[in-house]
């Protein structure tokens, strides 16, 4: 009994050890998977924005500019009569003897265009190159009319200044993206005689659009002229 009693002991540790074994052994048995994707799908590449703004103008460079207040070149500037007769475009009459016509503005019309597939935050700036008048101001306006003002009437800047900023949706190189406006120049009327300080002056400027990054640089240059009040 006592040798039966010492084998069934044995084998009882053995059975205990051996069960120990199996779980220790069982935590540290896993199981793994693995996947692999396709080859180089993750990559980066940078959006071309070289050549993608373009900028188209045409200029109507009047010389026989004469001072007007802000509303009567408003007006003046939306007429759409013959050219050169007081109900044309930027025409008007002299108040000394409403007959003799003259010009009340000067515009430039210019459309930016955005080639590239994504959208581009462009800013307009003017640059004075040459400038005699003493109260020249400009406007620029959006579309047609003066209801959308790009930049409020004010004083021609001195050097540089930024006009506006607009951004532009995503076009495409067959199909740009593009907005068109139009800088009129005028000359402000003071409500004194302005024979000295405006009359027989020019002045030029270029009108220049960048893109955020400051790269793609297009211009396009604008002119006008007076010719002594009458």
């Amino acid at each position: 009994m006592e040798n039966n009693n010492g084998k069934g002991i044995f084998y009882g540790v053995i059975g205990v050890a051996t069960l120990v074994v199996a779980i220790i052994g069982a935590t540290f048995a896993f199981f793994a998977a693995s996947a692999n994707g396709t080859n180089n799908a993750v990559a980066a590449n940078s959006v071309s924005l070289a050549g993608t703004l373009t900028l188209t103008d045409s200029a109507d460079a009047r010389t026989q500019l004469i001072p007007a207040t802000e509303a009567i070149m408003k007006q003046s500037y939306v007429q759409t009569g013959t050219k050169g007769q007081a109900d044309g475009k930027c025409n008007g009459v002299s108040a000394a003897d409403a007959n003799a016509v003259y010009d009340l503005c000067s515009t430039y019309t210019f459309t930016l265009g955005n080639k590239a597939s994504v959208s581009q935050l462009i800013y307009v700036n003017l640059t004075t190159t040459a400038n005699s008048f003493e109260n020249l101001y400009y406007c620029i306006f959006e579309g047609e009319g003066t209801s959308k003002a790009a930049r409020t009437c004010k004083a021609v800047p001195a050097t540089t200044e930024q006009a506006f900023t607009v951004t532009l949706d995503p076009g495409t190189t067959e199909q740009p993206t593009t907005k068109s406006y139009t800088l009129v120049l005028y000359i402000n009327e003071t409500t004194q005689d302005q024979t000295t300080a405006d009359s027989g002056k020019a002045y030029t400027g270029t009108i220049t659009a960048t893109t955020s990054g400051g790269e793609n640089k297009v211009t396009g240059a604008i002119a006008g002229t007076s010719q002594p009040d009458a």
